[in-house]
């Protein structure tokens, strides 16, 4: 089959062919007799004797026929005929395909009602309508008997097995191989031509793509501004010069030039996507659509290319939505003096430009002067913002997405050449025998596929099991060497560093700021000019004595002004908290990466015995469970745990005691380590610190220990021992007060050691010495008399307690003994009165006094052993006590008295 393209312009001829159609009459009529093939090599050879010159003209002839062929094939390819022809030529060829390669495929077996028709059809007279042919056949087929259709439908089911072992076996063939290759190659080649008919015809008519960047607008008016003509073609090499020429002067803008064509780029892009969006909601942007859709090609996106980019440059994760109170951010100098001189130029930007391009410095300045204020004032608005809850929100946010574009970023400069982790062996004998099931049976499902893989792993000879989990463990053993010697390099401890270390902590809001110094306060004056470090500092060497000594003056006064307002900020308790914080966020972060660093290999510590229940249960639970869901499923696993008695948790117990025997085995091992050691040292670094940093913010130097053999220097510091031994100053009457101490009491003389002759004498930091003994004296007396109690309690000393009415007895019993928080079982009963009391419970027969929220008994259960420990009763009026229904069991209660 032939399709036909009526209408389609003719392909223009080449130089030769140009050449061939003036002499080709002449060598025919001199050369009667030969044939094509020679007639054409007589052409040949009379082209090749024709000069270059006239074959250029030949060629400028070609061009031209060739430029006007382009023209009128854009122009057909517009029109409906072409677009028509391409789907028409696509099903010839498409049928033209089954009919060559899928010839000898399998037909697809008859159906019950197809068996029964050709068995019975002799039995109808033929022909169409009611009680003839197919009707009758139907109406016969509907009263046949239920063993015939049973016969029919087991024929048909075999039919249709064979049919389908015939499919699986034909599609193996080569005919049907060559079928789905040229299938493609037709459904590839109408793509292809189908995108272009539609880049012709629809997306050509869209607007045109904006620059690119910035430095792409500037180079696009640096074109315009040269005198070559528009259009002008140039070599590779002469556009890469000319870029290279170009990055050169973008580079030596100043930053308020840049920035003003960075703006010129925003506009036009806002510019574009007005346009695009105004094109797509045009009619021809549903023609495009539907004709898309007809040719099977992917819809083009026209923003797809912007959208992309603004992802990427966001990291994947957009900034949440400025907040409507923040401060907009002031105008640079350039934007200044733009404000100032667009009503001059008529808002012409690259006048504007060559303006401000053309300035001095001096003249720039009054701008940078003003542009400072403006900032200096947002500064402040800024300031206030942050302390808004609004504000902290807003910054909350920012800091958490920033934390994770880090961590991305991070992971996609210093984890690129981080190894791979293998598959594991069951992982890839399911894609091996998948893969091979995809081949055998290419309409089973992936779920059956899978399931059939899945049984062939469970019933799979153990010996070929073991080697394909011997291989896995050999390949994963690789990966553990690679990623150990990764983790050694700079690229991973860098990765390590971004990933676990956090922000320091803010600095308390009231805290003074350290004023610039006055080449800095310079050069921040002059940031948008552009220049480097170097150049702004001899210029600012370079400036008038009287300016440079003002702004040293200013500088200075500014420092003194700022070390006044440290030292009193450092008396703050503002001041001790951010010293406390530092000193935090320091031992947690070097704690971290220490950890992180030297505990890889530690033991990991082993699950409970609910976590191991859990994990025995759970499937048993789904099964018997199948509406349980998630956490769902834990629950009733808690539920089953809780109801068990401590016999029947015994083999998950017993679990849990093997394995924490092994961990703490394995971690004594780990402590011995030169690793443990090292991350000890870190540890131990930061909690000695941490007792220095109690006296923290006194000044430098204070708590420092004496070198060794050398004496603290200071006014306060006294050799107390050395007088003690010398005996000078106060201890000059050590001697006679020695004496004199043989008269102390007993009483009082055991407080200081020794007997009653002899004792130490207590001076300085003795006497902290002595209110220690006697504490701990005190303390033993009392320990003493209380288990002399307990003695005489269990020998039967004490009296028998009597009541006088059987109330008070309860009352006694179940409140005042049972209740006292020395007893074992106090706990637990506490959590039941209170689960009793919040229910609303009340004492069986008790009077009124015993009214819910109206008495109530205050315990002290942080007393020491020997202090009072009668509960003090607290009493409300009757009046003042909630309201009970007493027909109701639940009664409201106070929730003080619980």
């Amino acid at each position: 089959m032939r399709t036909k393209l009526r209408g389609a312009p003719k392909k223009a001829p080449g130089p030769f062919a140009l050449f061939r159609s003036e002499v080709m009459a002449d060598v025919v009529r001199e050369n009667k007799g030969l044939k094509t093939g020679e007639l054409a090599k007589k052409v040949g050879e009379l082209w090749k004797a024709v000069p270059d010159d006239k074959k250029v003209e030949y060629q400028k002839r070609a061009d031209v026929l060739k430029e006007e062929y382009d023209k009128k094939l854009t122009e057909f390819r517009r029109d409906k005929i072409y677009s028509t022809f391409l789907k028409e030529r696509m099903r010839v060829k498409l049928k033209e395909n089954k009919q060559v390669n899928l010839w000898d495929a399998p037909k697809k077996p008859k159906s019950v009602f197809a068996l029964y028709a050709e068995k019975h059809k002799q039995e109808v007279p033929a022909g169409k309508g009611e009680g003839k042919g197919v009707s009758a056949l139907k109406q016969k087929f509907s009263q046949a008997s239920e063993e015939e259709k049973k016969a029919l439908e087991e024929q048909a089911k075999n039919l249709k097995e064979k049919y389908m072992q015939d499919v699986r076996e034909f599609k193996e063939s080569d005919k049907y191989k060559q079928y789905e290759k040229t299938d493609k190659a037709i459904q590839r080649e109408l793509s292809t031509a189908g995108l272009k008919v539609l880049t012709v015809k629809f997306l050509n008519a869209a607007p045109p793509q904006p620059p690119k960047s910035p430095f792409a607008v500037f180079v696009s008016e640096k074109r315009k501004a040269s005198a070559e003509p528009e259009g002008a073609k140039k070599s590779k090499e002469a556009k890469r010069e000319e870029v290279v020429g170009f990055t050169k002067e973008w580079a030596k803008l100043d930053k308020p030039s840049k920035a003003a064509y960075e703006s010129t780029y925003k506009d036009k892009m806002k510019e574009w996507e007005a346009e695009v969006k105004a094109f797509m909601a045009q009619d021809i942007w549903k023609e495009y659509l539907a004709e898309a859709k007809e040719f099977k090609v992917p819809v083009t996106n026209l923003l797809a290319q912007r959208a992309s980019a603004l992802r990427q440059l966001s990291g994947g994760v957009g900034l949440p939505e400025r907040p409507e109170a923040m401060p907009a951010r002031p105008p640079d100098a350039y934007k200044v003096f733009s404000e100032e001189k667009s009503p001059e130029v008529d808002g012409d930007k690259e006048q504007l430009l060559k303006m401000w391009e053309g300035m001095s410095v001096e003249d720039k300045a009054k701008y940078f002067t003003e542009a400072s204020k403006l900032q200096q004032e947002y500064d402040k608005q800024m300031a206030e913002f942050k302390k808004t809850d609004e504000g902290k929100n807003y910054f909350r946010d920012v800091s958490r997405i920033l934390r994770v574009k880090k961590v991305k970023r991070a992971k996609e400069v210093y984890l690129k050449d981080m190894p791979k982790m293998p598959p594991s062996a069951l992982k890839v004998f399911m894609a091996k025998e998948m893969a091979e099931l995809k081949k055998t049976s290419p309409l089973m499902k992936g779920f059956e596929a899978k399931k059939l893989a899945e049984e062939k792993w469970k019933t799979m000879d153990p010996a070929d099991k073991q080697k394909l989990e011997q291989e896995a463990e050999e390949a994963l053993q690789a990966y553990r060497d690679k990623m150990a010697e990764f983790k050694k390099t700079t690229e991973f401890t860098k990765f390590t560093r971004a990933k676990l270390t956090s922000a320091p902590p803010a600095k308390p809001t009231g805290a003074p700021v350290k004023p610039l110094s006055a080449l800095r306060a310079y050069m921040k004056e002059m940031q948008g000019l552009g220049k480097k470090r170097e150049e702004l500092e001899k210029d600012f060497n370079e400036l008038p004595e009287a300016d440079k000594n003002a702004r040293l003056e200013k500088a200075k006064e500014l420092q003194n002004k700022y070390a006044e307002e440290l030292a009193e900020f450092r008396k703050t308790p503002e001041f001790k908290t951010y010293q406390k914080f530092q000193f935090l966020h320091q031992k947690r972060t070097n704690c971290t990466l220490a950890k992180y660093k030297f505990c890889a290999d530690a033991p990991k510590k082993p699950a409970a015995a609910i976590m191991l229940f859990m994990g025995d249960k759970r499937k048993d639970i789904m099964r018997d469970h199948p509406e349980l869901k998630g956490t769902q499923v834990l629950g009733k696993a808690s539920e089953l745990w809780n109801a068990m008695s401590p016999e029947e948790r015994g083999p998950w117990l017993q679990k849990e005691k093997e394995a924490k025997d092994v961990y703490n085995k394995k971690m004594e091992e780990f402590k011995n380590s030169e690793n443990y050691k090292a991350y000890m040292k870190v540890v131990n670094r930061y909690q000695k610190g941490k007792a220095k940093a109690k006296g923290a913010g006194k000044g430098k130097g204070k708590g420092k220990a004496p070198d060794a053999g050398q004496a603290p220097k200071g006014p306060e510091y006294r050799d107390r021992a050395k007088e003690r031994r010398e005996l000078k100053g106060e201890y000059e009457t050590i001697a006679q007060e020695f004496e004199n101490h043989g008269e102390v009491s007993v009483e009082q003389s055991k407080y200081l050691g020794g007997d009653m002759a002899h004792t130490h004498l207590v001076k300085g930091l003795d006497f902290a010495l002595l209110s220690k003994v006697r504490t701990e004296i005190t303390k033993q007396q009392k320990a003493e008399e209380l288990q002399e109690q307990r003695k005489q309690r269990k020998a039967g000393l004490d009296k028998k307690k009597r009541f006088e009415t059987p109330l008070g007895k309860r009352v006694y019993f179940s409140v005042v003994e049972t209740m006292h928080p020395h007893h074992v079982s106090f706990k637990k009963r506490m959590q039941n009165m209170t689960k009793a009391l919040a229910l609303g419970q009340r004492i069986r027969g008790a009077p009124s006094t015993f009214l819910p929220g109206r008495m109530a008994y205050e315990f002290d259960t942080g007393m020491s052993q020997g202090s009072s420990d009668i509960p003090r009763t607290i009493f409300a009026s009757k009046e003042d006590a909630p309201k009970v229904d007493m027909s109701k069991r639940v009664a409201p209660i106070l929730i003080e008295t619980v």
